[in-house]
């Protein structure tokens, strides 16, 4: 994602959401909720800044920031918990 190549800097948060939200303009109300599948679970990237650098030997806490960059619903594993494949979607899990 933008020059981090190895994806060391991406952090992709998977949380299992029950509803989302639909634009429905009427005179009452402009949505509506709808519920999301039980398969399905939502990712939310995040791209990670250390304007201070990285604090590589552990002995001080690390000044980081982030920004969320675009999130996504995807079919979930037979746990339904996890996306299908995480394993090889991404580098590391880290829980």
């Amino acid at each position: 994602m933008g020059d981090d190549d190895k994806g060391f800097d991406v952090y992709a948060l998977v949380t299992k959401p029950e509803m989302t939200f639909k634009y429905v303009p009427s005179m009452s109300c402009v949505i509506e909720p709808v519920e999301i599948p039980n398969d399905i679970v939502c990712v939310t990237y995040v791209r990670m800044d250390y304007p201070q650098g990285r604090n590589l030997s552990g002995k001080q806490p690390v000044l980081s920031r982030g920004v969320i960059t675009h999130w996504e619903l995807v079919e979930a594993d037979e746990t339904g918990l996890l996306p299908i494949g995480y394993h090889d979607r991404y580098r590391t899990r880290i829980w």
